[in-house]
């Protein structure tokens, strides 16, 4: 159990070529941890205890690297012609037990573990299916879903990705307003890479 009382799980996708940043994404080096190591550790210290990592480019360097780390690697095989919706898909299929997830990509490390609390303490007190985070109107990561939303994403077949199949919700998704810059920013090209290191001096 999560400590808002339903079961979460969290899912990293983590499973791309990284081919924009020109460098394998979760080793990047942030205060001499990889990237994948914030994000685990966003979750986690949130209150998160399961936590699924979608691996593709470089699976087996991965699956090594996070045996110590007590996250459970799921595979995506056709990493070089799919998207993070796929990856998505993979993690959902395989699934069970869980109320409600956390859809994190890789390259956003540094979400304050208190913004990851405020998600789930929010979608517990207004029944909403879907909560998206926000930084001065922004909509960030990572979005809280329920589970009553799988069968649709599972079954989606269509363009746009997971914000389209989200669309279907819009009457029953709120966005929660956050003081949490980092809910913005990612890793996906070097110049993303820097702005994300100053602010890591910035705050930690």
């Amino acid at each position: 159990m999560d400590l808002s009382g339903k079961k979460t799980a969290g899912i990293i996708v983590a499973a791309g070529l990284s081919s924009r940043m020109g460098d394998f994404k979760p080793f990047l080096e942030l205060g001499g941890r990889k990237l994948i190591e914030w994000t685990i550790g966003s979750l986690r210290k949130g209150g998160i205890r399961d936590i699924f990592v979608v691996v593709g480019y470089r699976a087996d360097e991965m699956i090594n690297f996070l045996g110590a780390l007590n996250v459970n690697c799921v595979l995506n095989e056709s990493y070089q012609s799919t998207h993070m919706l796929d990856s998505l898909k993979i993690c959902l299929s395989r699934l069970e037990g869980f109320e409600q997830f956390f859809l994190l990509p890789c390259d956003i490390p540094l979400v304050n573990p208190c913004s990851i609390k405020a998600l789930m303490d929010y979608k517990r007190n207004t029944g909403s299916m879907v909560v998206i985070p926000a930084y001065k109107g922004a909509k960030g990561h990572p979005p809280l879903i329920d589970m009553k939303c799988r069968d649709d994403i599972l079954n989606y077949t269509g363009e746009g990705g997971l914000k389209q199949i989200l669309k279907m919700y819009s009457k029953q998704t709120s966005i929660l307003e956050l003081p949490d810059p980092a809910v913005l920013m990612d890793a996906d090209t070097p110049e993303d890479f820097e702005k994300l290191k100053e602010y890591f001096r910035s705050v930690l």
